[in-house]
């Protein structure tokens, strides 16, 4: 019951944030500054307005990191208002698929009726989907990359949308992602502030917690890389590939 009061609520704290005309005051930065900050190619995105800009909440800058090649499909898990998928359009252009997927239809609404998707092809291989991380609808071994970020926290149970991602990818398939990390248990009160669950605060797992989440999954290898100084919460990087399960020996 507390799992799905938790997602419950998320889903209308961001349905709040993303509906026309309305808002939700975040506790965090946001906007073209910090895009730029984590190094996001701001030249690329002109066509991207400071408004839509401002419902960017990143956790950090995962472009690096990803090499695709052409052809491959890319699922952009908790996608937010786009622009992680508006960034790998115009670096990669027609040569990647990217699904955009979100839980909230008015997050995919907002993101989708960006100038950049109407733009002349801006948008052809740009998918918008509504749906659940938890019980994804897609075909299993149907990407070569997953991006999941500042999303993995608003689980209350990761376990159930790390094992769909290990199923929607192809093997060896890269899952890259990026969240709120905490430097030790969190204080009890932290799970009782909603807010907090929609912010990425009260969902943070430790490094060490992360690593066996991953790897409990059939994940490997895994590496979580610290963007900042490691206080109580503090933003991490993280890759893996996706290896099969090892199957026993018969006798």
């Amino acid at each position: 019951m507390l799992h799905q009061t938790i997602k419950a609520h998320i889903h209308r704290y961001y349905a709040r944030l993303f509906a026309e005309h309305r808002g939700v005051r975040l506790p965090i930065k946001t906007g073209r500054e910090l895009a730029g900050s984590l190094g996001y190619p701001l030249e690329l995105l002109p066509l991207v307005s400071d408004e839509h800009w401002n419902k960017f909440l990143p956790c950090g800058n995962l472009l690096p990191l990803l090499q695709p090649s052409a052809g491959d499909r890319l699922l952009n898990l908790g996608c937010g208002a786009g622009l992680d998928a508006f960034a790998l359009v115009a670096i990669h252009g027609g040569a990647i698929e990217v699904v955009n997927m979100d839980i909230v239809f008015d997050v995919l609404r907002y993101a989708s009726s960006a100038p950049v998707c109407t733009a002349r092809d801006g948008g052809k291989n740009l998918h918008w989907l509504c749906g659940d991380g938890e019980t994804l609808p897609l075909r299993s071994e149907s990407f070569q990359w997953v991006l999941i970020n500042g999303a993995l926290n608003l689980f209350p149970e990761k376990t159930l949308v790390i094992e769909e991602i290990w199923r929607v990818l192809k093997p060896c398939g890269c899952l890259l992602g990026a969240d709120l990390c905490a430097a030790g248990a969190l204080p009890e009160c932290f799970h009782e502030q909603w807010d907090a669950w929609a912010w990425c605060m009260s969902g943070a797992s430790t490094q060490a917690e992360l690593l066996d989440l991953f790897e409990s999954c059939h994940f490997q290898p895994v590496h979580i890389e610290p963007q900042d100084s490691q206080d109580m919460l503090y933003p991490v990087v993280f890759c893996c590939r996706k290896t099969p399960p090892t199957r026993p020996r018969g006798g």
